[in-house]
């Protein structure tokens, strides 16, 4: 079994008393509730938006209505439970990658400035993971200045943001005096700040969203916007992380193979092993992952538990890239592979067989029953020369239950219905 991720107690300490606390005395209707303790009775009153918000995020995406995030019910229904959801998406992946991040902050110390941008920023999502990944392991180490500069079109939802950094600041003396934030609202793929600006590191967050496949402009405009965006990435390149959503997993396949045909190639920090051609970019599979983390604190793990969605696994998409070579990255072994998929065979009895990324087309791997258990995105070293020969093309993979709850209702294909399902019987009298 797979160690759990673990988080540090300041994790604890900001999701389970400085944003309670925050929401309740801005997003109270009842001004004598405001100025104490958030307790269970809070926690109940916003569990109800929480519900609107998660049915319109898991089943009626292509109902939301733009600027929904500037209705207070919902930008405080977001930042009590999506914005830790979130958050942690980019503090496991920053703690996946320890020698990344320490550049970072070791190129930040040398120019006493370190500059990041936050696309589709939010409440400041990413910039948030990165300030309280750095002020559990680096507070020694972090550089003069901070400037973080943020990009969305919830200009309300920025503003929770800058308020919930200011509170990090007062809490914690190594931050004092370091953040500076620019907001720019509007839509990123068009605002001439790219063209003056240089950053160390380049945040995308859930922006994929935004971009229709059947859309030639829309794709034109975001293949430019992101063209000018990688010549402004640093030292620490551009970190995506995107929901484990089959288009929005293929799109960022096929940012990745369009960044791989650059006269300038990238390197992959994360998670490929190889630079040729995705084997997910398109068809019916797509690459995502899940992590093993219990997202701690009391109201968020209250919240699941109100939408019947205790979460033991954190399931995304990411891309990690950089153009600079200063940048740490581990150079896979020539017998090294990343496993895609868990078993996909139910019975632990049976040979067990597994998808693994190789260039342009999927691998399939068969083990014996008896041997260790692989998981999706582990790492697994061929054995031999006669194992790599093994590998074969992999067949069309059937839609798993794990994989349909997980798309919004407009990219699930129709259940059939068929005689082989078992039909129940009504008892008499009913």
């Amino acid at each position: 079994m797979r160690a759990a991720a673990v988080f540090h107690p300041i994790w604890n300490w900001f999701f389970d008393e400085s944003l309670p606390v925050y929401v309740k005395n801005h997003y109270s209707p009842n001004a004598a509730w405001k100025e104490r303790p958030f307790t269970d009775v809070d926690a109940r009153f916003f569990l109800k938006g929480v519900r609107e918000l998660s049915s319109y995020f898991t089943e009626d995406r292509d109902f939301f209505k733009p600027g929904y995030l500037n209705h207070g019910k919902y930008r405080s229904s977001y930042l009590l439970y999506f914005l830790p959801l979130q958050c942690a998406k980019f503090y496991l992946q920053m703690a996946s990658r320890p020698e990344a991040i320490e550049a970072i902050l070791k190129r930040g110390c040398e120019k006493n400035r370190l500059a990041i941008a936050d696309i589709g920023a939010g409440p400041g999502t990413a910039s948030l993971a990165f300030l309280l990944y750095a002020l559990a392991h680096h507070p020694k180490q972090l550089p003069e200045r901070i400037e973080l500069t943020w990009f969305d079109e919830a200009g309300a939802m920025m503003e929770d943001g800058v308020r919930l950094v200011e509170d990090l600041e007062r809490h914690f003396r190594a931050l004092e005096g370091r953040i500076t934030i620019k907001r720019v609202i509007g839509d990123w793929r068009k605002h001439r700040l790219l063209a003056s600006e240089q950053y160390d590191w380049l945040l995308f967050g859930n922006i994929l969203n935004e971009i229709s496949p059947n859309s030639p402009e829309g794709q034109l405009r975001f293949d430019r916007a992101m063209n000018l965006w990688m010549e402004k990435s640093g030292v620490g390149g551009a970190l995506f992380i995107e929901p484990a959503f089959r288009t929005s997993g293929q799109l960022l396949s096929q940012i990745r193979d369009q960044l791989l045909e650059r006269e300038k190639k990238p390197q992959i920090i994360s998670p490929c092993l190889h630079s040729g051609r995705c084997p997910f970019a398109s068809g019916r599979d797509w690459c995502h992952f899940s992590v093993l983390a219990k997202v701690p604190g009391k109201w968020f793990i209250y919240l699941s538990k109100g939408l019947s969605a205790e979460r033991e696994w954190l399931k995304y998409s990411h891309l990690w890239i950089t153009f600079d070579d200063r940048t740490p990255v581990k150079k896979p072994l020539p017998n090294e592979r990343l496993v895609l998929t868990d078993s996909l065979i139910k019975n632990p009895k049976a040979p067990q067989l597994y998808l693994l990324c190789e260039p342009e087309k999927a691998g399939r791997l068969q083990l014996s029953p008896s041997q260790p258990k692989l998981h999706r995105g582990e790492h697994y070293m061929m054995r031999s020369g006669a194992e790599r020969a093994a590998i074969t093309t992999a067949p069309r993979r059937e839609q798993n239950d794990e994989d349909f709850r997980e798309r919004p209702k407009s990219e699930r294909p129709e259940r059939r219905n068929d005689d082989r399902r078992m039909k129940i019987k009504k008892r008499p009298g009913r």
